[in-house]
């Protein structure tokens, strides 16, 4: 897969590049204008120097021919005079330059004058060196700033991007439910802020639909615990009849524990349209023992006995009716799961688990008999981990992990 480079190095590597681009464009300008300047200033010795040659001659006088290391001169009727060098023979009037045998550029002027052609050869090989260094640290300092401009750009491109960076962090520290925002409030008119205008306004979207689907559940809730109040209440006056047949009490048994189990499912669907509410210090054994308690008739019908193993100190952070409302369901789902014995709860380090150490991982499925849904939603607003498996025997288990999250106690 190709590695997508980030904004902020993107943006750094376009300054880079732009930088080396205008230093480039500098360094060739400016070779340009010495070569120009240099052409000027040999053009400006050479003519004087043929000007001061005419003028001897004007005179009568025979003009004194420079022999120097640099410069070298010669008055010849002709271009092909044998006189000349090989390599300036032929040249017509003006400046030129050529490459000599011992690798040098010499420069040579050539001048018409009264008694022939003045011919000047000028050496500025230091001149060159001079050029050729001098194109070496410019280039030397055209990626000097291109390597600056670079780490300016890095620089610029993080601070620009830094209220990008505050903004993708607000929004990954939002929680899990829906809650009304004003991130735009912190932000300038631009396009960042209308980005944080439009989370704030989806987030008040979703926060008034969760805040409607919670008053339907908290009403639906409420309309149905009416009616099987009035059925548990009625199964319990049926089971207090002595005249009641052994079969039919059996009946009326499974039916109430049927209503039971409805009635804690609408325990915690109401507490999750209501939410967590304030959560406290716990002690995770009382709590499982009270949910025990609560399983007490259930357990006895399915022959299950709980061996509660957690230490005395092990404590667990969350809202008391809230944790109730889920270990009853949890401990109703798991022992709907096993055959008569024992079922051990063991507690460690903030972890629950309902059975044997789990050997085969497998999803909570209602239609195979997993009904922790409401668990599992439970578990989520508080950011506990509900996972179910089988273990070496093939017997369900489940493990309540409450390390995901530690809710401050009020």
């Amino acid at each position: 897969m190709k590695r997508q480079w980030s904004l902020r190095m993107r943006v750094a590597t376009s300054i880079g590049l732009l930088g080396l681009v205008l230093g480039s464009a500098f360094s060739y300008t400016l070779k340009q204008l010495a070569e120009r300047y240099e052409h000027i200033l040999l053009r400006t010795v050479l003519a004087a120097e043929a000007d001061a040659a005419r003028a001897d001659m004007a005179e009568g006088l025979m003009p004194r021919m420079p022999e120097t290391r640099h410069l070298e001169g010669w008055l010849v009727p002709d271009m092909n005079s044998q006189r000349l060098p090989e390599a300036l023979r032929g040249l017509p009037p003006g400046i030129h330059e050529y490459r000599s045998e011992e690798g040098e550029e010499p420069h040579v002027g050539v001048f018409e004058g009264a008694e022939g052609m003045l011919v000047y050869r000028i050496d500025i090989g230091q001149i060159e060196e001079l050029e050729e260094a001098l194109q070496f640290w410019i280039w030397v300092l055209v990626w000097l700033c291109a390597a600056v401009t670079t780490a300016i750009g890095w620089w610029l491109a993080g601070r620009a991007l830094g209220p990008v960076d505050a903004l993708a962090q607000s929004v990954a520290a939002l929680p899990l439910e829906p809650v009304p925002t004003a991130l735009a409030a912190s932000l300038p008119p631009d396009g960042l802020g209308r980005l944080a205008s439009a989370i704030d306004h989806y987030q008040l979207r979703l926060a008034e639909a969760a805040s409607a689907q919670k008053i339907f559940f908290a009403n639906a809730s409420h309309e149905l615990r009416s009616p099987i109040t009035a059925l548990r209440g009625a199964v319990e006056v049926l089971l207090d009849d002595q005249t009641v047949s052994a079969p039919q009490r059996r009946r009326l048994e499974r039916l109430e524990r049927s209503v039971v189990h409805l009635h804690w499912l609408l325990d915690a669907l109401i507490w999750i349209a209501r939410g967590p509410g304030e959560v406290e210090s716990l002690r995770f054994k009382s709590q499982l023992e009270v949910a025990a308690d609560r399983m007490a008739s259930r357990l006895s019908h399915r022959g299950v006995t709980l061996d509660i193993q957690c230490a005395d100190d092990e404590v667990v952070v969350a809202p008391r009716r809230w944790l109730e409302t889920m270990l009853s369901n949890l401990l109703r789902a798991v022992v709907d799961q096993r055959p008569t014995g024992r079922m051990p709860l063991h507690v460690a380090d903030g972890c629950l688990r309902l059975g044997d150490a789990v050997q085969h991982w497998m999803p909570s499925r209602s239609d195979q008999g997993i009904g922790i849904t409401m668990v599992e939603r439970m578990a989520a607003v508080l950011g506990w981990r509900v996972r179910c498996g089988l273990d070496s025997s093939q017997l369900f288990s489940v493990e309540l992990d409450t390390r995901g999250k530690r809710l401050p106690p009020s």
